[in-house]
């Protein structure tokens, strides 16, 4: 976008104000109203009373409305825009955050709102082109492969389809005849990734050395033109700064490539590439076309980022699983050498690790180190890597010479690596001091740094025939952070009290669960549930069931189709054995209309002013039990004052301290203490969930042995304003 010559504005379609993603020069020097709009609201940028304005007429509907359907429909549209006119900034020297004062005059350009949306058909940008129809040159003749390829790539849900959609769109745009597009493995040698047919290019490039244009390029800010006579010519170089010469591109000189055109593709994770396009058909690029292939590459690394985060998320959610059984794992074994075979093998099977190796300090050598053990190794890589001599990265970190966290890829010494495979290297504490090689076929998330670095310590004091607890604890206490509900604001007539209490000793994430989120639509989501089992066993299933509901709900469907995904989704993960109650509650917070669905979960309450009641509603079958259950809803409807109590069984099924037959709270016991509570005028949400709770404590005197959850969610009452930016939660340990 940097180069393109017109103005270009990318929005995040996903929050409110649609927020500036990206800008262009062209946009800042000609259009925005602030020097630096990445970040901020629209209507900072563009105020649409003195700046921006669609059509002349009075029926033009405001521009939130047309960027609302755009989204919506997810269709691109056309506008006719009349902006104020602006002076550059060698004419006005704006500070950060500083106005700049328009000039007289306006003028007319032709837009296009191009709509960018994930795999899923969720819109989460629109990207805004504006183009001036009295200017030449720029774009004009070449508009329609850009316009294609930000559809191509809204659609596109994997790295192929989005190489070869960047590919014919570079070629057509660029008016070339030929392209391809080289990815960099980590070191001299480039991947072509995608090709035009008869490119004579083959699979890898190496290149004599990191002096290369391909590497210059691909690893900063320049492009480069080549035609076959007259040389290199290197763009966007420093000012002043030398140009060196440059050893020949590796196929300039294959028929068909003698004028060409490069730049760079840049991803995160440091990932580098460069796109390339020869051949023009008219017999010479024009002065704009390396600007347009910019923007190609641009737009590919957009689309390749979104991609790899969506996968980020989803290897993320297996990691965190199969931590929690990683660790569950370690607390039944109690030999040295089975903690360890049980800890690699679980790395593999249950983490999804390619594979797992184990060095230690070797007696025969001075400093070096020998393999002890391995999981999922090839047998040509664990002989390369069966003795190390002490300057391998692997014996430093061993002998303490090399402290933390390494990664790297397949360019470490080839007795160290495995082709295809990233490397992290975690060292391993006393007593079983060592270290520990994981291999992986592509990038792990960075939040798995510190849940590989607990795992390490929990194996460590495995060995030690210690307790695992406290390790065990550490580790799903991390999963516990990324599902606990998240703060989140809501309307100054909602609350919402809740309190949670695992029953298993040192884990605060048990069998039951509950969410509280705002859904994309602005609606309210409550979701309280009941997991079989208890401690991590528990807690596993409890991950995969938050992040499913709230991939299902996010997008706003009712309780019973969010019913229906989740089950789908615990029967197709998990065994027959493996089941959950769920409670699922949507609210409209403008017209208070409210859905409720239950699989197998206990009758929710209703408190009023008038007194308690009990929902009684048909509870269907547990989630998990059978892929093929269908689920129903009710409608309900909370009057000012009211509030809706849902909670799992830990609560009715308590049993009373003392009493021969260990009578059970039930729901005698859950209507008096509600009663009691309700009869207190000033009480919150959060004073019904603390509450309900300190009664159960008072029935068992403290002696409950399942896991609990309690969720309020209160109406205000006429005149009254609640004011919560989020809920209050009460963790019981």
């Amino acid at each position: 976008m940097e180069h393109h010559p017109y103005p270009l504005l990318l929005l995040d379609a996903r929050e409110e104000g649609w927020p500036v993603v990206l800008s262009n020069p062209a946009f800042d020097q000609r259009i925005s109203a602030i020097a630096e709009p990445a970040g901020r609201p629209l209507r900072d940028v563009v105020p649409v009373d003195a700046v921006l304005r669609v059509d002349t007429s009075e029926n033009t509907p405001p521009l939130e409305e047309i960027l609302d359907a755009a989204r919506d429909s997810g269709q691109a549209a056309l506008l006719d825009v009349v902006l104020a006119s602006r002076p550059g900034p060698a004419q006005v020297p704006p500070g950060i955050g500083e106005s700049r004062t328009p000039t007289v005059g306006s003028v007319s350009w032709a837009g296009r709102l191009q709509p960018l949306a994930k795999a899923d058909g969720e819109v989460w940008g629109l990207l805004l082109v504006l183009r001036d129809p009295t200017e030449e040159g720029g774009l004009s003749g070449q508009p329609q492969p850009l316009s294609d390829l930000a559809l191509e790539l809204a659609a596109g849900t994997t790295p192929e389809e989005v190489y070869a959609g960047a590919l014919h769109a570079a070629v057509n745009t660029a008016g070339a005849t030929r392209g391809a597009i080289l990815l960099s493995e980590g070191d001299t040698t480039f991947t072509v990734v995608a090709a035009s047919p008869g490119s004579g290019l083959e699979e890898r490039l190496v290149l004599q050395d990191l002096s290369s244009p391909v590497w210059q390029i691909a690893f900063g800010p320049r492009r480069l033109r080549w035609e076959a006579g007259a040389g290199l010519c290197l763009v966007d170089a420093e000012p002043g700064a030398p140009e060196p010469e440059p050893p020949p591109l590796p196929f300039a000189t294959m028929p068909g490539w003698e004028q060409l055109l490069m730049v760079g593709i840049r991803m995160r994770g440091r990932q580098l590439g460069v796109l390339a396009v020869a051949g023009p058909g008219a017999g010479w690029f024009d002065h704009r076309a390396l600007d347009r292939l910019g923007l190609v590459a641009e737009f590919v690394s957009i689309a390749l980022d979104n991609i790899r985060l969506i996968e980020s998320f989803a290897r993320l959610e297996q990691l965190l699983r199969g931590a929690v059984e990683a660790s569950a794992g370690l607390v039944e074994a109690t030999e040295p050498s089975i903690v360890r075979r049980q800890f690699l093998d679980a790395l593999v099977t249950e983490v999804g690790l390619s594979g797992a190796a184990l060095w230690r300090r070797s007696e025969d050598t001075d400093g070096g180190v020998e393999l002890i053990d391995w999981v999922g190794l090839p047998e040509d890589v664990r002989r390369r890597v069966a003795v190390l001599d002490p300057t391998t990265m692997v014996a430093r970190m061993a002998t303490g010479r090399l402290e933390g966290q390494l990664r790297h890829a397949s360019a470490a010494p080839a007795h160290s690596s495995w082709p295809g495979r990233l490397l992290r290297l975690l060292p391993v504490p006393e007593p079983a001091r060592g270290v520990l090689g994981v291999y992986v076929d592509r990038p792990l998330p960075d939040l798995v740094d510190g849940v590989l670095v607990t795992l390490v310590h929990a194996f460590a004091a495995a060995v030690h025939q210690t307790t695992l607890h406290k390790r065990a604890r550490t580790v799903v206490n991390s999963l516990q952070h990324e599902l606990r509900p998240r703060t989140v604001a809501l309307p100054d007539t909602v609350s919402v009290g809740t309190v949670y209490r695992s029953a298993t000793a040192g884990v605060e994430v048990g069998g039951d669960f509950f969410d509280v989120f705002r859904t994309l639509d602005g609606q309210v989501g409550v979701a309280c549930g009941d997991v079989s089992g208890k401690g991590v066993e528990a807690a596993s299933l409890t991950a995969m069931a938050v992040y499913s509901l709230r991939a299902h709900a996010l997008r706003g469907a009712s309780p019973r189709a969010v019913l229906a995904l989740v089950n789908g989704s615990v029967c197709a993960q998990t065994s027959a054995e493996r089941f959950m109650t769920l409670a699922y509650l949507r609210i409209d917070p403008e017209g208070w209309a409210t859905q409720l669905g239950l699989a197998g979960h206990p009758p929710p309450l209703l408190v009023g002013p008038a007194g308690v009641e009990v929902l009684h509603v048909a509870p269907d079958v547990p989630v998990g039990i059978d892929e093929h259950s269908e689920f129903e809803e009710i409608e309900i409807r909370l009057d000012q004052g009211q509030s809706l109590i849902l909670y799992t069984d830990g609560v009715t099924e308590a049993r009373q301290h003392g009493a021969p037959d260990g009578a059970l709270f039930g729901m005698e016991g859950l209507l008096r203490a509600v009663r009691e509570l309700a009869g207190d005028p000033q009480a919150g949400a959060q004073d019904l969930a603390s509450g309900i709770y300190r009664a159960v404590v008072d029935w068992t005197r403290d002696g409950t042995s399942d896991d609990c959850a309690i969720v309020v969610v209160r109406r205000a009452a006429a005149g009254e304003g609640l004011g919560s930016l989020g809920m209050d939660t009460e963790l019981i340990p």
